[in-house]
């Protein structure tokens, strides 16, 4: 995948940061808040809700969504690609046990089960543990284990064409970390679908895709797994295990999240559903639910918005895509895209195709709603857009 889809995305590491992240939105200047309001609808009411310590309200509330976003993505896609890399390693594997020195203190084993070992092929049943014992680097100290296990195999991973399901698990221990609030447990249990076609062209990464919603499913057929041979496998799986996500911060109750990337287009996309549900552990008014109704597409493009010859511009544009985030205290937050297709011609910038509403009270009347690029919406979580 290239950098310029995933680069603003990958923003905000862990919902921890939804307090720092999700505030200071707000503009006191009145001639920006004219300006950034131009050609939105906003309905008032003098009300907010308040939780304990923070607060979805007019000011914030683009900013708030944006970190949301930012937390769901940059959460479940490293989960799963840090582990995908632990495939090669498997299959190069000739030891069934090694060691190593940690860099200040401690030491790391890793065990690998494969049959036979000295086979440069991944199998069915596979796996790779490492157990941490009081290892130390510059950064922490972890205790522990991390482990993937492969619970079934469709078409020759060898060969960058196959389904595999992969079960994720980990749980460490983190300590004598820079921020203190890092410090903690970390475990998480997570059914893993990676998969790759029509020679790499597509991609696919789906964690518990069996708890999505069933009307919507992907546009992309995998030629050695139906999606719903997939979705078997991993229910098989939860109901013996459930799947779990937990950061010393929060606990995602629900965790589920797919990606698909496809270059088969003329410009590269990348498609996303996702269903989270997290309770805060800090501070439980925090606490929200959020999912797409609809799956989120971005495309890369080339716009030129300074007329000049080498005036091209490769940005990332949201083509459609609605989710919503749905607070403890009963606020939503709705985001739709619409294709900005009509408005995209050389020699002119990506017009606005996002609209971002709030729901105070969820009771299904929309108090604001303001218009923006997805390019403003992706960095709100800044304070650079305030509505």
């Amino acid at each position: 995948m290239k950098n310029n889809i995933v680069k603003p995305l990958l923003l905000c590491a862990a919902s921890s940061l939804l307090l720092g992240c999700g505030s200071g939105s707000s503009s006191n200047n009145p001639s920006t808040q004219a300006s950034q309001n131009q050609g939105s609808t906003t309905t008032t009411t003098g009300n907010q809700k308040t939780g304990n310590g923070f607060s979805i309200t007019e000011d914030n509330y683009v900013a708030s969504a944006s970190t949301f976003l930012n937390t769901a993505l940059t959460t479940a896609l490293p989960a799963a690609v840090s582990q995908e890399l632990s495939l090669p390693e498997i299959r190069v594997a000739y030891q069934a046990s090694t060691s190593r020195s940690c860099s200040i203190s401690g030491d790391v084993t890793t065990n690998i089960a494969k049959h036979p070992l000295n086979e440069t092929i991944v199998h069915a049943n596979d796996s790779l543990e490492r157990i941490y014992s009081d290892c130390k680097d510059a950064f922490s100290t972890q205790s522990g284990t991390r482990k993937i296990e492969i619970s079934a195999l469709e078409g020759t991973y060898e060969s960058d064409e196959y389904v595999i399901y992969t079960d994720i698990y980990e749980n460490i221990t983190k300590s004598d970390r820079q921020n203190a609030s890092d410090n903690g447990g970390y475990r998480y249990h997570l059914p893993v679908v990676y998969g790759k076609t029509n020679n790499k062209r597509i991609e696919f990464i789906g964690i518990d895709i069996s708890r999505l919603n069933a009307n919507v499913v992907p546009n992309i057929n995998f030629p050695n797994a139906e999606n719903k041979e997939a979705e078997h496998a991993i229910a098989n799986k939860v109901a013996a295990n459930p799947s779990s996500y937990s950061t010393p911060s929060a606990t995602f109750n629900i965790f589920a999240f797919e990606l698909i990337e496809d270059n088969t287009t003329l410009d590269q996309q990348v498609k996303y559903r996702w269903k989270f549900d997290i309770t805060n552990k800090d501070d439980a008014d925090s606490s929200y639910s959020m999912q797409t109704t609809q799956q989120l597409i971005l495309e890369e493009r080339y716009v030129d918005e300074s007329g000049e010859e080498d005036g091209d511009n490769l940005e990332t544009v949201a083509l459609q895509g609605k989710f919503n985030f749905k607070m403890a205290t009963g606020e939503i937050i709705y985001v739709e895209i619409h294709s900005p297709d009509a408005g995209v011609t050389p020699g002119t910038p990506i017009p606005s195709n996002v609209v971002v509403k709030l729901d105070i009270y969820g009771d299904d009347v929309i108090d604001y709603q303001t218009g923006m690029t997805w390019e403003e919406f992706t960095i709100a979580m800044f304070g650079f857009f305030a509505p």
